[in-house]
C-alpha cells in the first residue's frame, strides 16, 4: 500500500495510461485541509483522478489541520499500516 502523509502527486509521478490500475496497490491518503506547505485541494483532485481511473485510492481528511501529524492522524495512520500487513 501506498500511504501519503500531507503528499502530492507530481507529474513524473503519475501512472502511465497503459498500467493496470487492479493490480496496483491501494493508496489511502492523510491529509490537513489547513495545510499551506502542501495544499489539500491538489491532493483531492489527484484522489478522485486516480479512482476515475481504476485504482482503489480514498483520503482520511483532517479540518483544520495544516502541514503536521497530529495524534488523530497518527493514530489513523499507524491503524492504516497495521491494516496492509499479513496476518
Amino acid at each position: 500500500a501506498a500511504l501519503p502523509v500531507g503528499g502530492w502527486l507530481p507529474d513524473p509521478l503519475w501512472p502511465s495510461p497503459d498500467t493496470d490500475a487492479s493490480t496496483a496497490p491501494p493508496i489511502i491518503a492523510f491529509h490537513g485541509d489547513a495545510d499551506v506547505a502542501v495544499r489539500y485541494e491538489p491532493t483531492v483532485q489527484a484522489i478522485e483522478q486516480l479512482e476515475q481511473a481504476g485504482y482503489r485510492v480514498e483520503v482520511h481528511t483532517y479540518p483544520g489541520i495544516g502541514h503536521m501529524i497530529p495524534p488523530d492522524m497518527r493514530a489513523d495512520l499507524f491503524a492504516a499500516l497495521r491494516a496492509q500487513l499479513p496476518e
